[in-house]
């Protein structure tokens, strides 16, 4: 059997100690997991991941860093490693996953390894750049004084 797993099947795995609804959710998962030749997990399913373990259940860069390796030791798991991989490394810098994801799969979408990932967001610009990605910061023009 082959699945596509939504967000929330991948996330009990990682908050199965939250309540007692979470574990038992979380035992239903291992047990079919165990059952799977595949376990697609899309890379929009990770970043919806990182946003409901910073938001909802407030956890720490190390911690999502650490839930993240857990789920990518899942049997047969199919995702795309270099986007998760983008994304990590922006995660473990102090960055947004997001971002580092964008970025990977833009320019891979650009088949251009020169195409610029633009942004309003200064921080996101900046890591990126130490990691050698072509960067453009976007500023809105300054209105001028009357």
């Amino acid at each position: 059997m082959k699945i596509i797993a939504d967000t929330n099947v991948i996330l009990r795995l990682l908050v199965c100690g939250a309540s007692d609804e979470d574990a038992k959710q979380a035992l239903v998962v291992a047990e079919l997991l165990e059952r799977c030749d595949a376990v697609i997990f899309p890379t929009h399913a990770f970043c919806e991941m990182v946003w409901v373990m910073q938001r909802g259940y407030r956890f720490t860069a190390a911690e999502i860093v650490a839930g993240i390796e857990k789920v990518l030791c899942i049997k047969n798991l199919v995702f795309h490693a270099d986007e998760v991989a983008a994304g990590l490394r922006m995660l473990e810098k102090g960055g947004d996953f997001a971002d580092g994801v964008n970025a990977c799969a833009g320019r891979a979408m650009a088949h251009d390894s020169d195409a610029a990932f633009a942004s309003f967001d200064k921080e996101a610009v900046k890591l990126l750049g130490k990691q050698g990605v072509k960067t453009l910061l976007l500023e809105a023009p300054r209105q001028a004084n009357d």
